[in-house]
């Protein structure tokens, strides 16, 4: 965990081949720095946490945000950045320890540490958890770049996600010209899309309503190799290497930074 509002650094040493805590010393190759959760989240949280009970405190949210369980409060929130590129990493976290109790701003430590963001895993599967969606404003998502991803993961043709809170954060966010594209690992309805489809990246390779998505980053681009989800009619079947494997179940990101 980190303390309140002070993001901790973590550099890639050679010699030791893992990360090791350091906030001057200079990187060896990626940087993590971990944003969450923070001490005064795990105190708040310390009892009422114990093993065992999980599943009866999964049904109670004792956030000011809506159906953000304690569980889910205390995932990590984690920022790798590698050759100038930064990719946000979130889990389930509603970011609700980014800012102090009542009406002050977001810590301006944490905000800093999450430029730049080329890739953003939205957290806990683009559903209600507007603190997280308030964090990525408040850090001016994606001003600062002229290429982003938001990646979406959630069942397939979910009754509730995308949540009506992450579409208000895309119309807030996204700009002219658009730099911002979205991919999905499982279909989505209609409904939950209606308004930023034409966000939605098209399909790269075999068509289906679930897959794996891939992004690569190559000669100073990102570059989609992998997107089963098609809702626009967009599609990218000339290489066959691109295809999608014929076992369809679900299927982590991934993303591979080669010079």
């Amino acid at each position: 965990m980190i303390a309140d509002g002070t993001p901790r650094r973590f550099v890639w040493r050679k010699g030791s081949r893992r990360f090791e805590a350091s906030r001057h010393v200079p990187a060896e190759g990626p940087t993590v720095v971990v944003l969450g959760p923070s001490a005064g989240l795990v105190r708040r949280h310390w009892d009422r946490l114990p093993v065992g009970v999980y599943a009866h405190l999964a049904t109670q949210s004792l956030s000011l945000i809506k159906s953000i369980t304690p569980s889910n409060q205390l995932s990590y929130v984690a920022h790798f950045s590698s050759e100038d590129q930064g990719i946000l990493v979130a889990g389930d976290a509603g970011c609700i320890d980014f800012k102090p109790r009542g009406r002050r701003p977001y810590y301006g430590e944490l905000l800093h540490a999450l430029c730049p963001l080329h890739v953003v895993q939205v957290a806990h599967h683009a559903g209600n958890n507007a603190h997280f969606y308030r964090v990525l404003k408040a850090a001016r998502f994606p001003n600062a770049v002229n290429q982003s991803f938001l990646l979406l993961s959630h069942a397939t043709h979910d009754r509730h996600r995308p949540a009506h809170e992450f579409g208000e954060f895309v119309a807030d966010i996204r700009s002219n010209p658009e730099i911002m594209s979205l991919l999905f690992t499982a279909e989505p309805r209609l409904e939950k899309i209606r308004g930023f489809e034409n966000l939605i990246h098209g399909r790269v390779g075999l068509r289906a309503d679930r897959g794996d998505a891939r992004l690569e980053f190559r000669d100073g681009t990102w570059t989609v190799t992998k997107h089963a989800i098609d809702v626009g009619g967009n599609s990218a079947d000339s290489n066959p290497s691109m295809a999608l494997d014929h076992d369809l179940r679900f299927k982590p990101f991934r993303w591979n930074f080669r010079k």
